[in-house]
């Protein structure tokens, strides 16, 4: 997994706050996550109707406001502390906030509830669309402040941004949805630091980044679910890092989703695997069920170790698998030996595995299986890409009524999802 790039993404936190303190002291006093005030009716502020920037409307709102932004380009990096604010754009293909590959980040909210919709986030240094929950209400960056309660990032398209599309960092119970991202160069879709989180990724495109989706000591009801991970360097990653607090990765599902052709040169590099479609590293108690993975040069399905984490309790059952390098793979990376535990796989469509006969050599309901000392051939990654060389994507479907619809803050989130009518894509 792409160490030099987790580095980079600490020193992008630190960045968010002295962003969030130098958005603190420019604006007009926007609400904090402390705000015990009875929610009063809802107030429209249109930008640039009512308010010329972004910024400007968000530091004006109250918590229950929504922030409806026009067609046009913001080359803006806003700093959102004002609880339940919605803020969307009328047209998901035409509100564009662009970065210029020069701003840190598009947005960065520090603060409950807030839902982030309809609109393009691209050519920002780090992070398209940020969920921070170290962030205090000052704007330093505090590990040990209490994680966001309520998130939501939907109708989104995230495009060339330095590390992360859309990223949501120390928050719990919220939800990605209908999200494209691009060109990330660490992952495309992210969810980290949260223990439990209380997290759903649905209907949802990461196409063309080092990562599809990453998910890093992210524990608790983390769900993935009928979304597409093509074309990435790494389809999906699910591991546990020393990096961040609530290690390590726990309790994740991954149902229902169609991860090929993970080998793609033509995106960022990163310093980890190449060809993998999803894997896991280091995780515990991850259940990977009814995924179409197809085309993946390296691995469809792998478990693996990550740091000194190893994995435990992870079930690989009822996926659908082909022209892979290796379909299914239980070995270790880095070290010399994987001990036995109870990771399992049973009842998938495979051709090729390593150990051979790996659901044989590791079945479901029937404890440990034996250490695996031995790892196969994998092909070094090539070299990538700068994030401004991979085309954009199509144009994608805007939310419905964006223009006419009340304010939606997140709450009563996330979702709950229905595994047992998941089936395999076609």
């Amino acid at each position: 997994m792409p160490s030099r790039l987790k580095w980079a993404r600490l020193a992008a936190l630190a960045l968010a706050g002295a962003v969030a303190l130098f958005a603190a002291g420019c604006g007009s006093g926007g609400s904090s996550s402390t705000s015990t005030a009875a929610p009063g009716p809802s107030t429209t502020i249109h930008v640039p109707a009512d308010a010329p920037t972004v910024q400007a409307a968000v530091d004006q709102s109250k918590p229950g406001d929504m922030v409806l932004i026009a067609k046009g380009i913001y080359r803006e990096a806003v700093m959102v502390r004002t609880p339940r604010l919605t803020i969307r754009g009328e047209d998901r293909n035409n509100v564009i906030f662009d970065g210029d590959f020069t701003l840190s980040d598009g947005i960065v909210v520090a603060t409950d509830g807030v839902s982030v919709e309809n609109l393009t986030l691209r050519n920002y240094l780090n992070n398209g669309l940020i969920f921070n929950g170290i962030l205090t209400p000052d704007g330093t960056a505090d590990p040990a402040q209490k994680p966001i309660d309520g998130w939501r990032g939907r109708y989104l398209t995230a495009i060339n941004n330095g590390l992360y599309g859309v990223y949501a960092f120390s928050s719990q119970n919220g939800v990605f949805e209908h999200v494209y991202a691009s060109g990330s160069g660490d992952s495309g879709i992210y969810i980290g630091q949260c223990q439990p989180c209380n997290a759903v990724v649905t209907d949802s495109a990461a196409v063309s980044n080092t990562i599809g989706y990453e998910g890093t000591n992210s524990g608790g009801n983390v769900v993935l679910v009928r979304s597409v991970y093509n074309r990435n360097r790494i389809g999906i990653a699910i591991n546990s890092s020393h990096m961040e607090r609530a290690v390590a990765s726990s309790d994740v599902v991954v149902a229902g989703n169609t991860v090929n052709d993970n080998d793609n040169p033509v995106t960022p590099e990163g310093d980890g695997a190449f060809g993998f479609g999803i894997a896991i590293g280091g995780a515990e108690h991850v259940t990977i069920s009814k995924n179409r993975v197809r085309g993946n040069r390296g691995v469809g399905i792998v478990i693996t170790e990550q740091e000194t984490f190893l994995p435990a309790n992870n079930r690989v059952t009822e996926n659908v698998l082909s022209d892979n390098g290796i379909d299914l793979g239980l070995f270790p990376t880095r070290m010399s030996t994987l001990p036995a535990g109870a990771n399992c796989f049973a009842d998938n469509r495979f051709t090729s595995s390593f150990p051979t006969a790996i659901e044989a050599a590791a079945p479901c309901g029937s404890g440990d299986g034996p250490a695996i000392t031995t790892r196969p051939r994998i092909a070094p990654q090539p070299p990538g890409v700068t994030m401004n060389e991979i085309p954009h994507p199509p144009r994608q479907r805007s939310m419905p009524g964006a223009g006419t619809q009340p304010p939606s803050p997140a709450v009563g989130l996330p979702p709950t999802i229905d595994l047992a009518r998941i089936g395999v894509p076609k």
